[in-house]
């Protein structure tokens, strides 16, 4: 249903932001910039940004890997995953499966 080729440790973040996502590239970029902009009270290394993207009709996604990777050595903490069917709530459940944050919070981008 989802796939990460990434391990994390076990240790709790105060909060974990999880963004769903369907064909809205510009919109996840200023939603991630801004995000990192406002800061939190211990920094980057308190809180996580899960994008679970979900695909176009055509059933492709669309950030190419590339962009994915680039995106996530400007962000700390970012994690991605894709979901196999566009479908809000199952995304919405795969951030909630994969997220480490003592909090959560859902955003639209």
């Amino acid at each position: 249903m989802y796939d990460s080729n990434e391990t994390y440790s076990s240790n709790p973040l105060s909060i974990s932001i999880i963004i769903p996502t369907m064909g809205r590239k510009k919109e996840v970029i200023w939603t991630l910039e801004s995000l990192y902009t406002l800061g939190f009270a211990d920094g980057p290394n308190d809180f996580e940004t899960i994008i679970i993207e979900q695909p176009l009709e055509n059933g492709e996604y669309s950030f190419p890997n590339e962009e994915i990777g680039e995106l996530k050595a400007k962000f700390p903490n970012l994690r991605w995953f894709h979901c196999n069917v566009a479908n809000l709530p199952l995304a919405r459940m795969v951030g909630l499966e994969n997220c480490r944050g003592k909090s959560v919070l859902y955003l639209d981008d």
